[in-house]
């Protein structure tokens, strides 16, 4: 058997490179002695086998699953995934009923508004966009 450089055992591997003669009779021996490419005569196509060395992989174990382990990963329903989208959560808010816009507390624009237009909300970003109030654009809540 032999080894490769790495000292690993491989197993043979044919791999067929062919190599068309035509136009390269002086590396084959053909054709005459003269030194006039013109006078250089094409070969037959040389077909050239050599092998390819290929690495074992270290045998392992096959993985048994069993009917029984199959039909849970089938029947049973995914885990959720959690995933919360930003604009659901809820958080504090000051709307200004008469500009229609709603801010986060700290908005420099917040002491601005009118007490009279001020309220002040604890839901989630969502529910103001779907009262129809459109954000701040200093503060983007």
């Amino acid at each position: 058997m032999s080894k490769s450089s790495s000292g690993k055992g491989i197993t043979g591997g044919i791999a067929l490179i062919a190599a068309i003669g035509i136009g390269v009779a002086a590396f084959s021996g053909g054709g005459d002695s003269s030194d006039d490419p013109a006078q250089t005569k094409a070969t037959e196509p040389t077909a050239i086998v050599t092998t390819v060395a290929e690495e074992t992989a270290p045998e392992t174990e096959p993985t048994v699953i069993t009917t029984e382990e199959i039909t849970t990963v089938l029947t049973e329903p995914p885990e959720p995934v959690e995933t919360q989208d930003p604009d659901l959560e809820e958080r504090d808010f000051v709307l200004n009923t008469s500009t229609m816009k709603f801010h986060k507390p700290d908005c420099n624009d917040v002491p601005e508004i009118d007490p009279v237009n001020r309220k002040d909300i604890h839901t989630s970003r969502q529910a103001v966009l779907d009262l129809g109030y459109v954000p701040c654009k200093h503060c983007y809540p």
